[in-house]
């Protein structure tokens, strides 16, 4: 390790010693001038206390460039392509003054009975006139008088207690749960078939 320590020591001193030993290759990185920028400048501004500026490359991406009060905002990318209009371009078109006003817009003149009259025959056209809420609509059906008796009844009375409703949604004579019967019941109101197995939709052929 000593060795090799020495070694390197030896190396640098002559590097130093004989100066850049690649001048051809342009150095990295960005050279500053003395008093322009340097560390010593940073750590100790100047005396009078003036700030030093943002320069003008540097400007187009800080936010305070972008909040300055009567300033339009463009993006950094387009900050210095040329713009085709101007910066006083306005989108869009002014509305004329001589035009209709606000009050006139929130207050109508009033039609006469001759013109509201006519409104009301183009808006019968309409379903939403014909159609109106809380109104049944009449389709000019004469029905029998047995039918418009408040007592009638449509369809055909069974009777009571033969086929109720807990025996349509759980029948008692339905097959066993695995059974055969069950299975085939399953494939053919789910298509619940086995892994593997072939659909057989019984066709007569």
């Amino acid at each position: 390790v000593f060795v090799l320590a020495g070694l390197f020591r030896t190396k640098m001193s002559l590097s130093i010693r004989r100066g850049d030993a690649a001048p051809q290759i342009v150095a990295a990185g960005k050279t500053l001038r003395a008093g322009n920028g340097s560390s010593r400048d940073c750590i100790n501004p100047p005396a009078d206390g003036e700030r030093p500026k943002t320069p003008p490359e540097i400007q187009k991406y800080r936010q305070t460039y972008w909040n300055e009060p009567g300033k339009r905002v463009i993006h950094y990318g387009l900050a210095g392509d040329s713009s085709p209009v101007g910066p006083d371009h306005v989108f869009g078109v002014v509305p004329d003054r001589a035009g209709p006003k606000a009050a006139e817009l929130v207050n109508p003149p009033q039609k006469s009975e001759l013109e509201t009259y006519l409104e009301e025959t183009k808006e019968r056209l309409y379903k939403s006139k014909t159609r109106q809420l809380g109104v049944r609509y009449t389709h000019g059906h004469v029905l029998p008088e047995r039918v418009q008796s408040p007592d009638y009844r449509f369809g055909v009375t069974s009777e009571k207690n033969a086929i109720s409703a807990k025996d349509v949604l759980f029948p008692e004579d339905r097959p066993e749960e695995g059974s055969p019967e069950a299975r085939e019941l399953y494939k053919r109101t789910h298509g619940n078939f086995e892994p593997g197995e072939q659909r057989r939709r019984d066709y007569d052929w």
